[in-house]
């Protein structure tokens, strides 16, 4: 599964400190700065963070094969968890329907920057997970997006939630490069993203050899005050360039 030296789980270490769970989760804001950037679109940017992203995604996985929730899965910035627990949740009604099968965990990675999402770290990702029971269902590290500790070929799902446009500009391609290499032959990508980030995206995609690439407008839900969102989606093709391949 991992690449290197496999990192620190926080759900361990966490299960070892931490104390009585919430009753319920919580998942902050969206970048407080874009917050307050927004002005008069404020309402619009709170909605988006509070509850249209949550619809969006809600959508997003329930139109994905029931079977590729028995698959490893990555939820690359996945913050306080929104997206993770929601895959997580899946997971757990696949193992009680299961009859024996295995049923992959859901890895979460993030650096955890406060600037990037009110309160994220990973004791708040963890809280959310026990506060939902979905504890077993999670593995969650502290890792950069441009270096992955994934082997290649291991996920059946990649997704990512607002995420890779904090990545520096230099540094974006190999993000999406990265989530592209740890996804197996047939596995899925879906990013929600703010627009305009998409259509880099599916074209670095493009330049790997994947033809089952598209994006499309989120809707007036997640409308970030003045800026929309797109939301990716792509297949990985049976056999992709390398980066051998592109160097030729």
């Amino acid at each position: 599964m991992y690449s290197t030296v496999q990192p620190e789980n926080h759900v361990i270490q966490l299960k070892l400190t931490n104390g009585i769970p919430p009753s319920k989760p919580s998942y902050g804001i969206d970048s407080p700065m874009g917050l307050c950037l927004s002005s008069i679109l404020a309402p619009l940017y709170l909605y988006a963070s509070l509850k249209g992203k949550f619809d969006a995604w809600d959508k997003l996985l329930a139109e994905l094969p029931a079977d590729v929730f028995e698959l490893p899965a990555l939820d690359v910035g996945c913050g306080r968890g929104m997206v993770l627990l929601k895959i997580a949740k899946y997971k757990g009604d696949a193992v009680s329907a299961g009859a024996g099968k295995t049923i992959y965990p859901v890895y979460g990675v993030d650096l955890f920057i406060k600037a990037d999402q009110s309160g994220n770290s990973p004791k708040a990702t963890y809280n959310n997970a026990a506060s939902l029971g979905l504890l077993d269902q999670i593995v969650l590290h502290t890792a950069d997006f441009t270096q992955l500790p994934f082997a290649d070929d291991t996920m059946g799902l990649v997704t990512a939630s607002l995420s890779i446009h904090n990545v520096a500009k230099e540094s974006r391609e190999k993000a999406i490069m990265e989530a592209a290499r740890v996804l197996r032959p047939g596995g899925l990508l879906v990013v929600l993203e703010l627009s305009g980030y998409a259509n880099q995206y599916c074209r670095i995609l493009k330049s790997l050899g994947w033809e089952k690439v598209g994006f499309q407008l989120a809707g007036r839900q997640v409308m970030f005050g003045a800026w929309p969102c797109q939301i990716l989606r792509a297949t990985k093709p049976t056999r992709t360039m390398n980066y051998c391949d592109m160097a030729t």
